[in-house]
């Protein structure tokens, strides 16, 4: 008996709660929730460039922390220095592949009528990646030499968000398919 009557406050209750908490969610303008899904939102990479961007990223970035020590013992400052550079660069793509790219501009259109809205349909388009294309040689006391060349630029993609509002300055969103290159 005191199973079944918890069982019936809880179904009873948590519809009611999930709406309240929704129903409390503050409405913006579309200018505003552009500007917030340009803070707070990224847009994932296609998942075939993803998965093949993230083994090349996994093997480049030990070989050139093995270059930069290289350059390090031989006594080569600057050649470490920019060695240790490109590593960067190729730490700063991955963790952009695996986070997402940063939205750079949004156009966002609401939901319902009036001029604020709880819900937003966005198009997205996103920064864009340099990977950096290297070549390295080594001279006859076995100091890397590193020849760059000129970048890969993946992106910047294009996808659709479905934006809700949340308490604050807040958004939830989530990206609907693959995003295309612009």
């Amino acid at each position: 008996m005191r199973l079944s009557i918890l069982a019936l406050v809880v179904l009873v209750a948590a519809p009611t709660s999930a709406s309240l908490a929704h129903a409390g969610a503050p409405a913006f303008s579309e200018g505003k929730a552009e500007r917030m899904v340009e803070r707070d939102a990224t847009v994932s990479v296609p998942a075939s460039t993803r998965e093949s961007l993230r083994r090349e990223l996994l093997v480049l970035i030990p070989r050139f922390r093995t270059l930069e020590n290289v350059a390090w013992d031989l006594g080569d400052q600057q050649a470490a220095a920019r060695i240790h550079n490109i590593r960067y660069r190729y730490s700063t793509v991955l963790k952009q592949v695996q986070g997402g790219f940063r939205v750079i501009s949004a156009d966002c259109s609401g939901s319902g009528t009036g001029g604020r809205f709880r819900h937003f349909r966005c198009t997205a388009q996103s920064e864009r990646a340099l990977v950096p294309v290297v070549e390295v040689s080594y001279d006859a006391s076995g100091l890397p030499i590193v020849v760059e060349h000129e970048p890969v630029a993946y992106g910047p993609y294009r996808a659709t968000l479905l934006v809700h509002t949340l308490g604050g300055d807040t958004i939830r969103y989530r990206q609907l398919g693959e995003a295309t290159t612009s």
